[in-house]
């Protein structure tokens, strides 16, 4: 169970980290059409 909490952890901030530019840029795609 520890492990899977450990990769858990791992791919949320990885998934932040990558996430949040990615959906601002997405955004701004959007909004700029």
């Amino acid at each position: 169970s520890l492990p899977l909490a450990a990769s858990l952890g791992l791919t949320f901030s990885y998934n932040v980290t990558i996430g949040i530019p990615l959906y601002i840029e997405l955004a701004h795609v959007i909004t700029g059409q």
